[in-house]
């Protein structure tokens, strides 16, 4: 369990619906399955105080202004792809967004988290690969030599969100404008990885 990250295992406690539930367990089934020995979860965190819109469902039409946000977004390294030596992409795996008063949602549309090196920029995008939508990102001296693969920060910085929506399970949300913004990329091992399944068990095991 000492590779399990805090994050990781505060998600998985904290998961209420089956779907969410069933999300978690196949990020962490994917990894235990992993060939590799390298293969690891890689969070990408994101949080800040942010303002926006609900496009869609419950709270459609709901305005909100600085509120306390975090964006997480699991992925595999394994899976980091490269279509130059600058810029890097990796489909998430599962991501779960914690908005204010609205509380905890994981998302139900097809994101991805990338890096330009040149532009020394990291951000989501809506579907995958360099054709994906901007939904927002932000520049730090640090990303210019980063890989996408391994743990960095906490680095600082002001997020730019664009005219995306992230389809979540409570409808299609929108950030807008800027917003000051503190990322941590966190690496969790295979036997991190494998303890999270077994753990996704044991609560599995407690809601029934």
């Amino acid at each position: 369990m000492a590779n399990v990250t805090a994050k990781g295992l505060k998600i998985l406690m904290s998961i209420r619906s089956t779907k969410k539930f069933a999300a978690a367990v196949a990020v962490a089934s994917a990894l235990a399955a992993a060939s590799a020995a390298s293969a690891s979860i890689i969070e990408y965190t994101l949080s800040g105080v942010a303002s926006g819109t609900w496009l869609s469902g419950i709270y459609q039409g709901q305005t909100f202004n600085s509120q306390a946000f975090t964006i997480t977004a699991m992925a595999l390294t394994e899976n980091v792809g490269t279509s130059d030596s600058n810029f890097f992409s990796v489909t998430n795996s599962l991501v779960f967004i914690t908005l204010g008063s609205y509380g905890d949602m994981s998302t139900n549309t097809t994101t991805s988290s990338f890096l330009n090196r040149n532009q020394g920029r990291f951000g989501f995008g809506l579907g995958t690969g360099p054709s994906a939508a901007l939904l927002g990102s932000f520049a730090n001296g640090a990303f210019p030599t980063w890989d996408l693969q391994s743990s960095l920060g906490p680095v600082t910085g002001t997020a730019a969100w664009n005219s995306q929506n992230w389809g979540t399970t409570y409808g299609a949300l929108r950030f807008s404008g800027s917003s000051p913004v503190t990322f941590t990329a966190t690496v969790v091992p295979a036997p991190g990885a494998i303890a999270l399944l077994g753990l996704a068990g044991l609560a599995n095991r407690r809601r029934r």
